[in-house]
């Protein structure tokens, strides 16, 4: 109902009305031009928007969207409605209008990298809500994605323009697994679909592709950016679907299922040198085989048994990779409470053991095992070791005994 200027653009039918859409859409628009300096025929009650004129010369690109606003002679409260409208287009895709500033702690820009170096760092559109879900590990997920290069790594650190990243992989539409360990994702991917948020955008930085490890390329879509190894990319994400699984409410039989599926995908990342990714496959598959009362069918049971001793033996290897020495002894313990005779537990005890200094625990474990299986090379290897570092042991402490004893005759 308001005063167009000649020349100025009128989009109709975005806004307002119980079936407008939530964001602007060319295709679903009507366009009023006044060219003769006259008010254009606006049907009632269609609402005003304003018009969107890329920054470029293509309206293909409209992530890079400037916004023009309309002219009016009157109507300033709808104007102020425009106004409105447009800070907040601009808050929920921040990272289309604006330049971006990648500093881990700043921004809501979190470093995901398993070291916590900043190679890989991630961030949601702002205003994201706290408290959305996001995908069950196991969970079947459908992800929007696009990928681009970061042309100079200099600027990392710094913002830089979104208009100058430069498209390497276009809009794909992934069905993926959530933290599966599948050697044709990239471990970005892997780091990043946990903490996606179903209709949120996010977006990961990676200032070295493929720098964590070698699985880029092996099957599509990841084969185009075989080419972009060690470069600084830009994934933009966003997640589409993700399955319901509720850990908590599984069935007996699911349930083992899906810890044995845990259990597979735990030993994939462990392949991968995924130490600590491993470790979370192997301690949740343990932890949901915890209480096994309510699998009533004697085969099965037995097999939650034998699942559960496997991935925690499996968790202790991985806190050995970790350095973990405390924990992986913790672990191995409780397996061996359970059956003493474990060799695996023992002799995976015994290095946890030997690597704190704790030599003559760990001979007795070592002797249980090569009681069981003298041929093992290894544990008679270490058995030495144990021997060398008891010695040491009582050594340093007739020494230490020496110093501290009292002294009657020097002062």
């Amino acid at each position: 109902q308001s005063v167009c200027r000649p020349e100025s653009f009128c989009l109709a039918g975005l806004l307002g009305g119980p079936a407008a859409p939530k964001e602007p859409a060319r295709s679903s628009c009507s366009v009023y031009r006044a060219s003769d300096g006259r008010v254009p025929q606006i049907p009632e009650g269609a609402p005003l928007f304003y018009s969107s004129f890329s920054r470029g010369s293509s309206m293909e690109t409209p992530r890079a969207a400037a916004v023009a606003m309309l002219q009016f002679e009157e109507a300033a409260p709808l104007r102020s409605q425009f106004e409105e409208k447009n800070e907040e287009r601009d808050q929920n895709e921040a990272s289309a209008v604006e330049d971006i500033q990648w500093n881990a702690g700043e921004g809501g820009v979190i470093d995901i990298s398993p070291q916590e170096n900043g190679l890989v760092l991630f961030r949601e559109a702002p205003g994201a809500p706290e408290k959305a879900a996001t995908p069950s590990d196991g969970a079947k997920v459908t992800v929007d994605l696009e990928v681009f290069e970061v042309p100079d790594s200099s600027c990392l650190g710094r913002a830089f323009a979104s208009g100058s990243l430069s498209l390497r992989l276009p809009l794909q539409r992934l069905q993926l697994v959530a933290g599966n360990g599948d050697e044709s994702l990239p471990e970005e991917m892997e780091l990043a679909i946990p903490r996606l948020k179903q209709g949120v955008a996010s977006e990961v930085l990676c200032r070295r592709y493929g720098g964590m490890e070698d699985t880029h390329g092996r099957s599509a879509p990841w084969k185009v950016l075989s080419d972009c190894v060690g470069k600084t990319l830009l994934f933009k994400l966003n997640l589409v679907e993700a399955e319901d699984l509720c850990l908590a409410t599984l069935p007996a039989n699911e349930r083992l299922d899906y810890a044995k599926d845990r259990k597979e995908a735990g030993s994939r990342f462990f392949k991968r040198g995924c130490s600590e990714a491993a470790l979370e496959r192997y301690s949740l598959a343990a932890e949901l085989l915890g209480h096994i009362d309510d699998i009533k069918d004697s085969s099965q049971n037995k097999e939650a048994k034998e699942v559960r001793t496997l991935c925690e033996l499996n968790a202790a290897a991985c806190l050995l990779k970790l350095e973990n020495w405390r924990g992986a002894e913790a672990v191995c313990s409780a397996v061996l409470r359970q059956n003493p005779d474990n060799e695996k537990a023992l002799f995976r005890r015994a290095k946890a053991l030997l690597a704190q200094g704790d030599g003559p625990r760990a001979q007795v474990d070592l002797r249980k095992v090569l009681d069981a299986n003298p041929g093992n090379g290894e544990a008679r290897q270490m058995l030495q070791e144990a021997r060398r570092e008891g010695r040491g042991t009582a050594r340093e402490k007739k020494v230490y005994a020496k110093m501290l004893s009292p002294k009657t005759n020097e002062y």
